[in-house]
């Protein structure tokens, strides 16, 4: 809407210099005129060339009226045009915003089913927390991965942390 703004101001602010013009033309006309008119008494012929002259300042302000009725009427389109942007892309604006929406409760949605990674579940944990409790009784790595489900990786960090020294590592490989 501000350019619209801008513009109708534009339109009003050409409108009132060409005013100004013609009305300056008009005192310039009139003050010649009426030298003129006080020197026909004396001349003729210069009576003549001041009425050839107030014809052409006539036709002068004649076209400078078409011209600013011309320039109003293509500013009025080119304001119309503008509206018209302005609405398609409020539209636009507001289908993406829609989607915008759609997609963010997608992602929610997508969040709340996913388990995040490195979260594990209370079986895992209870399963982590027992096959601790093994290891520093002194259970084998084997042992850990038969019984808590550990991988051999997991089983065998777990004997070396919690395991008692001395105890022996099963099934290390090593």
């Amino acid at each position: 809407m501000n350019s619209e703004a801008l513009l109708w101001g534009v339109a009003i602010t050409a409108i009132v210099v060409a005013n100004i013009v013609l009305v300056a033309l008009a005192v310039i006309v009139h003050r010649r005129w009426q030298a003129a008119f006080t020197q026909a008494k004396d001349s003729a012929s210069e009576g003549a060339a001041l009425l050839a002259e107030l014809r052409a300042l006539a036709a002068t302000q004649t076209a400078l009226q078409a011209e600013l009725q011309k320039s109003h009427t293509e500013t009025l389109a080119a304001t119309e045009a503008l509206r018209l942007d302005v609405r398609a892309l409020s539209a636009a604006l507001g289908v993406f915003g829609q989607r915008l929406g759609r997609i963010e409760e997608d992602l929610e949605r997508r969040a709340e089913a996913a388990q995040p990674v490195g979260v594990r579940t209370e079986l895992e944990r209870k399963s982590i927390e027992f096959a601790t409790r093994l290891a520093s009784r002194g259970a084998s790595a084997d042992e850990l991965v038969e019984l808590c489900g550990l991988s051999r990786g997991e089983a065998e960090l777990l004997m070396r942390v919690h395991a008692k020294p001395g105890a022996k590592q099963e099934g290390s490989g090593r």
